[in-house]
């Protein structure tokens, strides 16, 4: 018996001008680096690929079964929201990886 095709992917919708975009996509780029299983993609590009798909506005995260696409699953701004107070609070996060961060942490310890 063959194995049933998973066809869920979650996805980090963004627009590049978009204000609170610029704040959450270097937290996703480096969640994703560590391994968070998001495909990243332009809302225009998502809108063409998936047509059916309604997401109606950046920064969105969303599960979608890609082959009816329906949206299974969207991380809300319970979420998004602290991802963007958190890049302004610490800003270094979004310009920093992890581990520069932690050296300059480490080193700079008296």
């Amino acid at each position: 018996m063959a194995k049933a095709k998973n066809t869920k992917q979650w996805f980090y919708v963004y627009m590049s001008g978009c204000g609170p975009c610029k704040k959450v996509t270097p937290l996703m780029d480096m969640a994703i680096s560590c391994g968070l299983n998001v495909q990243k993609i332009l809302f225009n590009d998502f809108r063409t690929k998936y047509p059916k798909a309604q997401v109606r506005g950046t920064p969105s995260i969303v599960c979608l079964d890609t082959e009816n696409q329906s949206i299974v699953n969207q991380i809300d701004n319970a979420i998004v929201s602290p991802l963007i107070d958190l890049s302004s609070a610490a800003p270094e996060l979004t310009t920093m990886t992890f581990p520069e961060l932690l050296v300059e942490r480490v080193n700079n310890v008296s």
